[in-house]
């Protein structure tokens, strides 16, 4: 029992210290932490080795999955910092001050929009689906975030297109798809089945 309790102990010890005297970055820090759990994991029983491939070729998938959306956002976001929109505007509307802080204010914005999805909606809203969980969906966090706050429908069926399962579930993101794939540049729109939506597993 005390080595189960000392082997997750050790591992903020490792990271912290790591970091703070300068022998890992943050990066390989994560790096890190990431084989130990896997190690200890496997050592103390935890994980099944079964499972291991599964869950690093899911992992995968989701990290080059984050990295393109990454990609995509960067290439928008230097397309208007290029061309001065935000500054343009902002300037038109308040005056020359106006443009940076307008710019910055709204990306600040847009950063803890969609880092409180992955806080708030596991504390505030409502479970349609048992999940493996506690994801929830939450209106006011969907309509700030154009619909990412339908958290717990995302959990239930992840690779859905839409994440706003109901026609009174506001999804911006999905109309833009829609309209996308209505002009041909994008296709094959995945969305749930009637029976994922009643609740049958994914």
């Amino acid at each position: 029992m005390l080595v189960r309790a000392l082997v997750p102990m050790g591992l903020p010890v490792l990271l912290f210290g790591g970091i703070f005297s300068g022998f890992t970055t943050v990066t390989e820090a994560a790096l890190i932490a990431v084989v130990y759990a896997l190690v200890a994991g496997l050592l103390l029983g935890d994980v099944r080795r079964a499972e291991v491939t599964r869950q690093l070729t899911q992992s995968g998938v989701v990290t080059a999955t984050t990295l393109w959306v990454l990609a995509s956002a960067s290439a928008f976001a230097w397309i208007l910092v290029r061309e001065w929109v935000p500054q343009a505007l902002a300037e038109w509307i308040g005056g020359a001050g106006a443009g940076r802080a307008g710019f910055m204010v709204s990306t600040v914005m847009l950063w803890h929009g969609s880092f409180s999805i992955n806080s708030l909606s596991h504390m505030f809203g409502k479970r349609r689906y048992e999940t493996t969980d506690d994801s929830r969906n939450n209106w006011a966090l969907a309509l700030l975030t154009t619909g990412e706050g339908w958290h717990n429908n995302h959990h239930h069926y992840q690779s859905s297109a839409n994440q706003g399962f109901r026609w009174w579930e506001i999804d911006v993101t999905f109309y833009v798809l829609r309209v996308l794939a209505f002009l041909g540049f994008i296709w094959d729109l995945r969305r749930p089945s009637p029976a994922v939506i009643a609740g049958a597993s994914a």
